[in-house]
């Protein structure tokens, strides 16, 4: 049973990290060790309130704060801010901890070397955390052949609901270019409402600030971006400088008054919270991607669309089910269990099976992770220096915001 030291116990860990730590402590898989953050615990729920909390000074290295827990070996969860993740993973990782860390990995190029070669030189030391990728698009996964037969994601009923597909999980296991023929196209949209997961007021001003590794694209652009390298092989390469790409970005006027008014961000440093991408891969298939929040409440509107020349796949992340189409005809779902404790389940058993040497997935998924991360990089690059970004109203229609405003 590993030992788990999360850093950052806000938003992420609230909502998603906790509940299912409760689950996989339940298990006897993990037990919660202790909480680190700059201020004071709020009550957790889900774990026993007797778990230990450290408070972390300014500027204080974590591998100093936590080294009298180093002999349990245990794994430290980073889910804080931003602009920390790179620095403190080094400076664990480095110090001979284990690490699990949440995207983006790092903020800008000129860590992306530094932080690549930290991984390949510290196999099983840092895992990289990826929530839609192993979790809402597990049964994308499974089309694809990347999920191992004997992994948890099929030997368990924590992800999949058995029940859930008329012809079996088991039927459709590497069966994607048998169920769509050639690849057409592929649309990816991570859009949020201005409901309360649309929404940052309740993060911390990191997410607002470039400077920081705020916005959108950093924010949930790995989550759009990386099945385009899951499906390499299916789609054909895309170039990872950008250089033909394209890329539209855009704030909501109550987030830009709101870094202005409570965080005091320069006009300049404040971050998109809409971005539409587009690009193409070297077969020619058309991607394109929309990422962002405080837009119109439309369920439809975070879900992948893959279509070939035989079908089609609608993965609805919102409802977490995939539908499955041939000729235009709804031949069958494959659902995922959706419960407080499911959520961060497929992350957390992963990342614990990938620190004990382990994987449930027939691919180099670090690689993978570390390819969308460089991409998204690119694509910010791009974006910072093609202009200003348009203004919107929260809860706009998504296909209108470029229509209907100006710079």
């Amino acid at each position: 049973m590993k030992d788990i030291i999360v850093v950052g116990t806000g938003d992420v860990f609230r909502r998603f990290l906790a509940p299912s730590l409760g689950l996989l402590e339940a298990q006897r898989l993990l037990r919660a060790l202790a909480t680190v953050d700059i201020r004071e615990r709020e009550p957790m729920g889900c774990l026993s309130e007797g778990i230990e909390h450290r408070m972390r000074a300014f500027d204080e290295a974590l591998s100093a704060l936590l080294e009298d827990l180093k002999g349990k070996n245990p794994i430290v969860i980073l889910a804080h801010d931003n602009d920390l993740h790179y620095q403190d993973t080094k400076d664990l990782v480095d110090s001979g901890f284990q690490v699990m860390l949440e995207k983006p990995y790092v903020i800008g190029k000129d860590q992306l070397d530094s932080f690549k070669q930290l991984v390949s030189e510290h196999p099983q030391r840092v895992f990289l955390m990826g929530y839609y990728f192993m979790r809402k698009m597990a049964p994308l996964l499974l089309l694809a052949g990347i999920l191992r037969k004997d992994s948890f994601y099929l030997q368990t009923e924590e992800v999949f609901q058995r029940d859930g597909s008329a012809n079996g999980l088991e039927s459709y296991s590497g069966k994607l270019e048998e169920i769509l023929g050639e690849p057409v196209s592929l649309k990816v949209r991570t859009l949020e409402s201005a409901g309360f997961s649309g929404q940052l007021d309740h993060r911390g001003s990191y997410v607002f600030d470039v400077r920081r590794g705020g916005g959108m694209i950093q924010d949930m652009g790995i989550h759009a971006l990386l099945p385009l390298f899951i499906l390499d092989q299916y789609l054909g390469k895309v170039d990872i400088s950008f250089a033909a790409g394209q890329v539209r970005t855009a704030r909501c006027r109550e987030c830009y008054n709101l870094s202005r008014s409570k965080y005091g961000i320069p006009e300049e440093c404040i971050a998109e919270t809409y971005s539409e991408i587009e690009l193409q891969t070297e077969k020619g298939i058309p991607i394109t991607v929309s990422v962002g929040k405080y837009t119109a409440d439309v369920p439809t509107h975070k879900n992948l669309v893959l279509k070939g020349t035989k079908g089609e796949i609608d993965l609805d992340m919102h409802e977490h089910r995939m539908h499955i189409y041939k000729k235009g005809k709804l031949i069958d779902r494959i659902e995922l269990i959706n419960s407080p404790g499911s959520k961060y389940y497929p992350v957390l058993r992963t990342g614990l099976e990938y620190c004990d040497g382990g994987s449930p997935f027939t691919i180099d998924f670090s690689q993978k992770q570390l390819d969308a991360q460089e991409l998204t990089l690119a694509i910010l690059e791009r974006a910072r220096t093609t202009g200003q970004a348009v203004m919107y109203e929260s809860g706009e229609q998504s296909e209108n915001i470029f229509k209907h405003h100006a710079k």
